[in-house]
Parts: C-alpha cells; structure tokens; sequence
C-alpha cells in the first residue's frame, strides 16, 4: 500500500525495457470515482527512456481514503489515455491518501522589538506548508484585537519558515501582537501574544503590560509615588515606585494605579 499526504511532494521512479517511442502517464483517482480524468494525470512523459523520475504534488482538496492509482507506459501514442488497445502495459496500485497533520500552537512563535518608533514582527512557522494565511493582529489591551496585515501564503514544502512584519502605526503606544493562521483545512490557529513597549522617548508616564500577571512596570524613570486601589476605592497596596512593581499576590481583577502624575485603570491576571 502506498501512503500519500496532502500538500507534499512525491517523487516517481520508473523503469522498463528501452524500446524507443514509449509514452509514459500515471493518474490518481482523487475523488474515486473509478474514472481517471485530465486534471487526475500526475505525470506525463513522452517518448520516455529506460528509467524514469518526475514529481508531483498531492493537493489538499482530494477526497481521504484508498484509491487507485494507474501507471501507462504505451508504444507511439503521444498523449497517453488512461484506458486504449495501444502496445504497451497497464499496473493499477492502491493508494491511501492522507489528511495533512495540523500545525500545533507551539509550532507558532511570535518575537519582536521596537526600533524608532517601528515594531518588528517576526513569526516563525513549523510545518508551514499547511498555512493558507497568515495575519498579523495587534491591541492596546491584549483583549481586542485588530487586522494589521494579511498574508496569503501559497503552498510550501519548507519544514520551518519565517516570516516578517513591520507596524509603522504605533501612535507611541504600548501594543500587543499575535498572529491568526488560516489552516488549508479551515481551521485557526493563533500564536502567542507579544507585548511591545513603546520606544518613543517622552514625558509621558504610563504602565504596561496590561492585562498584568506578576510584574507592573511604570515608564518613568524617575520613582514616584504610587497607590494601587481597587474598584470600590480600597488601598490594597501603595509604596515607591522604582519602574516595577510586585503584584503577584493581587486576587485577579480590576484596580486603578493611582500616582502625582498618572491615574489608570488595569486588569490583574
């Protein structure tokens, strides 16, 4: 039994008795229908020496199951049928055809920088010949996020890819990134979210990342003061302020980061 998967890329290698003028044609019944069709013909060589290779790959849109596949060598008939009375020889071989592996989140990684007031994106993809798209979103919060760029990417047996972004739309802000990819089978899968501090140098004092696990960091560089209330006006916890703050023991929810210069509210994870 001969396995095939979708998306890669076969060899075939045949070899024969060389008498000239040989024709050579193999079909696979994609939708078994037991019919052999123009658009089934995987390989066609005309006038084909003693040994023979050529390639072919299997699409996605075949139907997932055993079928036939047809191997024709005959004796001076140009465009090789399926079926005839030309000399020659005619070996029919089972086939499973198999469904591509999806890719796992894992096989995602998401990286980045700003530089300049640019963020630079880049995604590193395993078994990326599956990705009919890949798009690149973006989000002040972590939660909404929006469309930044689509790419349509065509087939590809490359097992590890990378791809780049650029988001000059900044608007001097700190952003998070992920990517959604569109799997040849429908699915979507995303990748990891990546925070990207703004580098733009300003007077502004804002925190980041938000939402927060463990660590709050203030953009100031100078200590300051600060307050950490919660949303019916609580101090939970207060202290100076040195550009990172501990607050992995917060039960998870909202509070308000409270100084001289800076009143914001942000989501403990």
């Amino acid at each position: 039994m001969i396995t095939l998967t979708q998306g890669n890329t076969y060899t075939l290698t045949t070899s024969h008795t060389n008498y000239s003028g040989n024709d050579l044609s193999v079909w696979i019944d994609y939708n078994h229908d037991r019919e052999y069709t123009l658009d089934e013909k995987v390989v066609s060589v005309v006038n084909v020496s003693s040994s023979n290779t050529a390639s072919f790959t299997l699409p996605y849109s075949t139907i997932l199951d055993t079928v036939d596949m047809r191997v024709r060598l005959s004796y001076w008939n140009g465009d090789t049928i399926p079926c005839g009375s030309n000399w020659g020889e005619v070996e029919d071989y089972p086939v499973l055809l198999k469904f591509a592996v999806p890719l796992q989140i894992s096989d995602l990684i998401l990286t980045g920088n700003c530089t300049e007031s640019k963020n630079y994106i880049n995604l590193e993809v395993i078994g990326s010949e599956i990705l009919k798209s890949v798009t690149l979103e973006k989000s002040t919060d972590g939660i909404n996020f929006e469309n930044v760029a689509t790419i349509e990417k065509p087939f590809s047996n490359d097992p590890k890819q990378l791809w780049k972004f650029v988001d000059v739309n900044t608007y001097k802000e700190n952003l998070f990134y992920r990517t959604k990819t569109i799997l040849q089978n429908g699915s979507t899968k995303y990748s990891n979210n990546l925070f990207i501090a703004n580098c733009v140098k300003n007077d502004l004092v804002y925190i980041y990342p938000n939402p927060v696990s463990d660590y709050l960091y203030v953009s100031f560089e100078k200590d300051i003061n600060y307050t950490i209330v919660n949303s019916i006006g609580q101090t939970i916890q207060q202290g100076l302020a040195n550009q990172k703050i501990d607050i992995s023991q917060l039960p998870k929810g909202a509070y308000f980061f409270v100084s001289d210069v800076l009143k914001v509210q942000f989501i403990k994870q």
